[in-house]
């Protein structure tokens, strides 16, 4: 029974392979299919080229999307030596800074920020030079963002506001509130809950014009947790960071953001624990473990873990306590391990960098024929990838096949061996057969013999005889 399963499971396997790497290249395909269509080089070609690049880079998966936007950076750089026009250069310098902006999201998502940094205001460089308002306001809030995140907030306080003030200009409701609710977090982390409040009650006004949007109930949280600090800090009851607290809550679970779920579920856990309300923290930090489990938030599981070690431990539940520290360490030393080797990687990434901007400083004007190589060495790669799935399904299914032949051969053997086994028990009663009558003839010949001998004088009696006779 369990050969048949295992035929099956792989079965099985192969074809979620094969399904997935179908899903993910039919994605694809159209792109590819024009982009090495394209004949001949000029301007218009050319920055369909990039468009597409920049396309692949936005839909491809982790691990082949970083191959495109290189490929869309050395591209869009390699023309802006070529094409010398004021339009061209326009059009390139911002295929060029999206590519850069993609680089510096990559690097500061896996906490490189000072390699994201360097991307990020080469990215904002250009897009100032073509005069993108829009752009410069996204590359000003992405180095907010990773001053923040390196602890240098009094800098990330100026870039949002320049943001911020370019799109008031431009009256993109949505980039305002983007920077609004920064800033508000900002003051509030800092202390400065009036000014973070000011910013906050500006940016609700915002979403209430928009309706319903996706950031809204990660605002409304932002908005609960400033309330919090702030009742904390005055002493007053917890209701209304829980109403704000609340609402985002249903607008999480009305969306299926489960991780985004435990973020406010344990944030309306501390709101108990200032009340010294062990009994609401315990019930709202459980939910906000199961919720963290289901969508692998660790983080979120973290804190989980640490608010019940602490509502157990503030009500004399000794061995929840220590259950919950115990998973508490285990997880927070898997995130240091893991972090460590993040920047193993890094150290690995600046050295790619390092050749990238010596290479920025040199002229790349090329010949057509170059470009023309380059596009055929990646259409000979995506050939051979393709070779190499249908290799491998190939190899799986051969595999299956001998799997099948050797069960099969398998079965026969062990029929085989049952019919020898029986034959030869046979064999072996014949044989006693054959050994006990052969006894039993033996036993007669020796029985017969003893009688004839006692029949028979001795040779001495009939010594005896004789000299009697001749006397």
């Amino acid at each position: 029974m369990l050969r048949p399963l295992l035929f099956a499971i792989l079965f099985l396997v192969t074809s979620s392979l094969i399904e997935k790497c179908y899903a993910q290249s039919k994605q694809i395909d159209s792109l590819t299919k024009k982009l090495y269509s394209l004949k001949g080089n000029n301007e218009v070609i050319d920055s369909i080229k990039c468009n597409i690049y920049s396309s692949l880079s936005e839909i491809s998966p982790d691990g082949v999307w970083e191959r495109y936007n290189d490929t869309l950076f050395k591209l869009s750089d390699d023309l802006l030596g070529i094409y010398k026009d004021s339009n061209s250069q326009r059009i390139f310098k911002k295929y060029k800074a999206i590519a850069l902006n993609n680089k510096s999201e990559y690097e500061g998502f896996n906490g490189n920020y000072k390699l994201a940094l360097s991307f990020q205001k080469g990215s904002l460089k250009l897009r100032r030079e073509i005069g993108n308002n829009k752009a410069v306001a996204q590359s000003l809030g992405n180095l907010a963002n990773l001053y923040s995140a390196m602890g240098d907030d009094n800098e990330a306080i100026k870039l949002h506001l320049e943001a911020l003030e370019i799109r008031r200009k431009t009256g993109d409701l949505k980039s305002i509130a983007n920077s609004l609710n920064n800033l508000g977090a900002i003051h509030m982390q800092n202390g400065s809950l009036d000014k973070g409040w000011k910013y906050y009650s500006e940016c609700d006004s915002i979403f209430k014009l928009l309706g319903s949007t996706k950031s809204y109930p990660v605002f409304l949280s932002n908005m609960a947790y400033s309330l919090m600090k702030l009742a904390e800090k005055q002493g007053v009851s917890m209701e209304k960071p829980r109403e704000y607290f609340k609402k985002s809550l249903d607008l999480h679970l009305k969306g299926g953001d489960v991780a985004g779920s435990a973020v406010v579920l344990n944030n309306l856990a501390i709101t108990y624990m200032i009340e010294k309300n062990y009994e609401k923290v315990i019930y709202f930090s459980q939910k906000a473990l199961d919720a963290s489990l289901k969508s692998k938030n660790i983080k979120a599981e973290l804190r989980s873990r640490n608010i019940l070690y602490k509502a157990y431990k503030a009500i004399g539940q000794f061995k929840q306590a220590i259950e919950n520290y115990s998973m508490f360490i285990q997880i927070n030393d898997t995130l240091k391990s893991e972090s460590n080797k993040k920047a193993l990687i890094r150290s690995q990434l600046h050295h790619e960098f390092e050749k990238m901007a010596a290479a920025d400083s040199v002229a790349h004007a090329k010949e057509s024929e170059v470009k023309n190589a380059e596009l055929a060495k990646q259409s000979a790669e995506i050939k051979a990838k393709k070779n190499q799935q249908y290799a491998l399904f190939g190899g799986l299914a051969l595999v299956m096949i001998f799997a099948g032949f050797m069960y099969n051969r398998f079965k026969v053997t062990q029929k085989q061996k049952g019919i020898i086994e029986n034959q030869k028990e046979i064999v072996e009663e014949q044989k006693k057969l054959v050994e006990e009558k052969q006894k039993e003839i033996l036993d007669s010949i020796h029985y017969a013999k003893r009688i004839q001998m006692a029949q028979v004088p001795n040779e001495k009696r009939v010594q005896s005889m004789l000299s009697k006779l001749k006397k």
